[in-house]
């Protein structure tokens, strides 16, 4: 055991408040006060944790592997949004915070507050070493005593009244020497006798990955060899109650979210869909941080893998209803809660993980209403029960959650060379009363159906397999229309593209903790400051080395031609790709090689920006490599956009108007200008549209497949196909719903001599991608034609 060396400075003594301002005086981009934005001197920062504590409100930031603390701050912000930085702060990778009821006091970090505002700190670098990511009531002794863990499955006692620190299992800090399989672990809760933690990693990131254990106080077990996250339960960052003793974790495998609840020493099991493959990975980096916070007394949020859902306080074994899907978003949430009336988000924004246009990492807070989560993304999402399975008769699969969702499409895909049953089961209400709703079986031939289960009054989905099952998968598309776009001037500071090109800027984050942003102009450098003021600055050698190296060159991944958009790429495997996509207005043929088009904007999420579509693009493993399969659209729009980037936590977008009197305009100078925003204000713009396909007037050889075409993320899908052969051709379609390549027969469609036929998809139906083969020899025309929405895109003439 050894006594925790502190510092305990009041709030009178800790260095003096800024100036304190009022909340109007502060400048505010959708949601994003400019002057709160974070920063360290480390390659990531993070806002770990956000908390309501004796009259302020608290945040920690994190670096990335920093056992041993590092230059990231403990932060105080009062109701005004004024901010100190505490002396007392040592840093380190922490995302931990828990407030003690019986000692009233916050654990942040490695810091304990009292409800008064005194800060006393454990020493990160002799007595509690490594990355804090979770705090845990203790077994036998809640009262005076809680739990420390570390990213390496360490686990350490404190006592919060000496700072006694007490080693259980002392963090390794080599990620290949934890206790547990796997490693990063995330949350911890103590719950029904035991404390439960969870991994999300592989150090050599690889499958399986993670884990959720659990400890009695003398042996661990392993509950799943999955990748989890979040573990907490119903007495959230206070801990869990004597009398309701839940606890409930979230993860993922390959098939879809993984939602586990224990309860009176069981654990029982449910599935609900991802809403992004962007955090999807074997090294578990790129799912920081999913939390079920309790933010308020009538409101828990929970979100994962791109989906925010209200969450019940009320979830259990026999009552598992009442989660509600609220949206998609692109940025990375960290941490939330509720202060001073308002939402407020800890996010990771912009880090120098890979990217060489941000040398001073940086990162904000976004303070809102919970309608303004509404009118982010769309409640959409994906998940499975069955991938590529083998089970006898009678298999029934965990419950998988469809509620609150517009639109649903199941995928059925088996390999046995017979027809195959399965039964629908639903249970409306989510009460364990579960009724068959229909049986479906799959195509002899092919292997494969499909069923849409649209406006469906049930909150859950199970299958029951009717037959011995080879190679069997059951595969879920989710669907709800776009938000509303309600602020139609948004965007008006952005040119449309049916216009002349303003004049654009090359968009860089140099270092420095002013948190300059840096606008390369053809007339010179332009600086902004946190006060979004812009001053010209002098060109200095390494000013023009930087413009050199993020200037605007012929991206060779992307590019158009008459039929469509287009992606190229070398696979997983080495081989060469070609992915199609949906053109927007012609005029956007003029920027293609002109303009930025794939950029990470937020922290381990790449955004490609392509022919009036923007898109998020998975990015698996470290290093480069984008996984273009599982790509999918965010919006769509008819702007000119030059560069984009993430600065001090808000989205700017340069090539805008000039003269535009809207508040998120920023002039550079007498031609160039910029539009400022958040990351998620990209929904706004409108929904993926567009037209284009595989073929257009192409040559094709009978039954070889087209290039796949992207069909996920589209509301209305319409097929025109065509061709010259003076007899009639038959088309096989085939459809990929895993985003991984492998396509199932979904219809042939015979076209005549001198006939265009149209097909126009069911409502609801979902893939991710779409393909075409000819079964005779022919020139042939395959567009797709995904409806418009308003605002309409300029008009066009139609192409043949």
């Amino acid at each position: 055991m050894r006594l925790s060396s502190t510092r305990l400075l009041t709030l009178a003594s800790a260095a003096a408040l800024p100036l304190s301002l009022h909340a109007e005086d502060h400048p505010q981009i959708s949601g994003v006060f400019p002057h709160l934005a974070h920063t360290n001197e480390e390659r990531e920062v993070g806002i770990g944790a956000v908390v309501p504590w004796a009259g302020s409100l608290w945040t920690n930031t994190y670096g990335p592997h920093l056992p041993h603390g590092s230059t990231d701050k403990l932060r105080q912000i009062d109701m005004n949004w004024n901010v100190i930085e505490r002396p007392e702060s040592v840093g380190g990778t922490p995302a931990n915070r828990m407030i003690h009821p019986e000692t009233k006091q916050l654990c942040i970090g490695h810091h304990v507050i009292d409800q008064h505002g005194r800060v006393r700190t454990i020493d990160p670098k002799h007595t509690m070493p490594g990355r804090i990511t979770a705090n845990a009531r203790h077994l036998s002794d809640p009262k005076n005593k809680i739990y420390y863990i570390t990213m390496e499955d360490g686990v350490y006692e404190v006592d919060l009244h000496s700072l006694e620190v007490n080693d259980i299992v002392r963090d390794p800090i080599n990620i290949s020497k934890t206790h547990l399989p796997g490693y990063h672990s995330k949350g911890a809760y103590t719950g029904s006798g035991r404390m439960v933690m969870s991994n999300n990693g592989e150090p050599n990131n690889t499958a399986p990955s993670g884990c959720l254990a659990s400890w009695d106080g003398k042996d661990w077990t392993v509950v799943a060899r999955n990748q989890f996250t979040e573990v907490t339960g119903p007495g959230g960052i206070s801990g869990n109650n004597p009398d309701d003793d839940r606890v409930w974790s979230v993860g993922w495998d390959a098939k879809s979210l993984r939602l586990f609840l224990l309860e009176d020493g069981t654990w029982h099991t449910f599935r609900l869909p991802k809403g992004s493959y962007t955090h999807d990975s074997n090294h578990g980096w790129n799912t920081e941080w999913p939390r079920i916070r309790k933010v308020k007394e009538d409101l828990t949020l929970m979100h994962m893998h791109g989906l925010f859902f209200d969450f019940p306080q009320t979830f259990s074994a026999s009552n598992y209803g009442g989660i509600h899907p609220i949206c998609t978003y692109v940025k990375m949430p960290v941490d939330y809660a509720w202060f001073n009336g308002k939402l407020v988000m800890g996010k990771d924004d912009a880090s120098m993980f890979d990217n060489a246009f941000v040398k001073q990492s940086q990162s904000n807070l976004w303070v809102g209403d919970l309608k303004d989560l509404e009118s982010w993304g769309p409640k959409s999402g994906f998940g499975g029960v069955w991938l590529r399975e083998n089970f006898d008769l009678g298999e029934t699969s965990e419950p998988f959650f469809i509620g609150g969702f517009k639109h649903a499409t199941l995928h059925l895909q088996h390999q046995g060379g017979f027809e195959f049953p399965v039964e629908i089961q639903v249970d409306r209400k989510g009460n364990g009363k579960w009724e068959s709703y229909r049986t479906v079986t799959t195509d002899k031939t092919n292997g494969y159906t499909y069923h849409i289960l649209s406006d469906l009054d049930a909150q859950w989905v199970r299958l029951v397999a009717k037959g011995a099952a080879h190679h069997i998968t059951a595969y879920f598309q989710l669907s709800s229309p776009y938000p509303e776009i309600k602020d139609q001037k948004l965007f008006s500071a952005l040119a449309a593209i049916t216009t002349p090109a303003p004049e654009g800027a090359l968009l860089q984050l140099p270092k420095g903790r002013e948190m300059k942003l840096n606008a390369f102009t053809k007339s010179g450098l332009i600086q902004v400051d946190g006060q979004l003021k812009a001053a010209p600055k002098k060109n200095t050698t390494s000013d023009a080395k930087t413009a050199r190296a993020i200037a605007i060159k012929n991206d060779t991944r992307v590019g158009a031609d008459k039929a469509s958009a287009f992606v190229q790429f070398k696979d997983a495997d080495g081989r060469d790709m070609t992915l199609r996509l949906p053109r927007g207005h012609d005029s956007f043929d003029a920027t293609l090689g002109k303009t930025r088009h794939i950029r990470e904007i937020v922290t381990e999420r790449t955004t490609m920006n392509l022919h009036g579509t923007f898109y998020e693009l998975p990015r698996p493993k470290p290093g480069k490599f984008l996984n273009f399969w599982q790509m999918k659209p965010i919006a769509s729009h008819s702007k000119h956009i030059h560069d984009f980037c993430s600065w001090r936590g808000m989205l700017v977008l340069s090539g805008a108007k000039t003269g535009s009197t809207s508040p998120r305009h920023i002039a550079l100078n007498a031609s160039s200008s910029l539009w400022l925003g958040e990351i998620d204000d990209l929904w706004k713009l409108g929904k993926p549209t567009g037209q284009g396909g595989p073929w257009l007037n192409t040559s094709v050889e009978a039954g070889q497949a087209s290039d796949p075409y992207l069909m996920l993320g589209y509301e209305h899908k319409k097929l025109n196909l065509s061709h010259n052969s003076h007899k009639p051709v038959s088309f096989d379609i085939e459809v990929d719903f895993l985003g991984t390549g492998e396509f199932a027969h979904y219809a042939t469609l015979v076209v005549p001599s001198g006939k265009n036929i149209s097909h126009l998809f069911p409502s609801g139906f979902a893939a991710h991608w779409a393909r075409i083969t000819s079964k005779a020899n022919t020139t042939a025309s395959a567009q797709f034609n995904y409806a418009s929405s308003t605002p309409h895109p300029p008009e066009q003439p139609s192409r043949p």
